[in-house]
C-alpha cells in the first residue's frame, strides 16, 4: 500500500496529470470522503493570474510543505470574505 501524503492549506504542491504547480488555499470534504484541492497556480508567462482549479487529493505531489502560512493577526480578522457581518447580525 502506498504511503498516504497528507496535504496542508498553503502547500507548494503539482498535479500529477496536468503538471499544474501552485498554493494549495482550499480544500473541500465531499460528502462521501472525497476530499479535492483547490490550487492556485502561481502567475502565468506573460505575468497575469491564472484562476484557481479544484484537483483530486490523490494526484498531488507535495513540492513544499507549507510555503505560504497566514500571519497571526490575518488568522484574527473576521470574517475572511465579503459578507457583512454586522449586517446580517442586525437582521436576526
Amino acid at each position: 500500500m502506498a504511503d498516504v501524503q497528507i496535504v496542508h492549506l498553503g502547500d507548494n504542491v503539482r498535479d500529477t496529470v496536468t503538471g499544474l504547480r501552485g498554493i494549495v488555499i482550499g480544500v473541500v470534504e465531499y460528502l462521501y470522503g472525497c476530499r479535492r484541492l483547490v490550487v492556485q497556480p502561481l502567475v502565468d508567462k506573460d505575468g497575469k493570474y491564472v484562476e484557481a482549479v479544484y484537483v483530486d487529493e490523490p494526484q498531488v505531489v507535495v513540492l513544499q510543505q507549507v510555503k505560504v502560512k497566514a500571519s497571526a493577526k490575518q488568522r484574527k480578522l473576521q470574517p475572511a470574505g465579503p459578507r457583512d457581518e454586522q449586517r446580517i447580525r442586525n437582521a436576526r
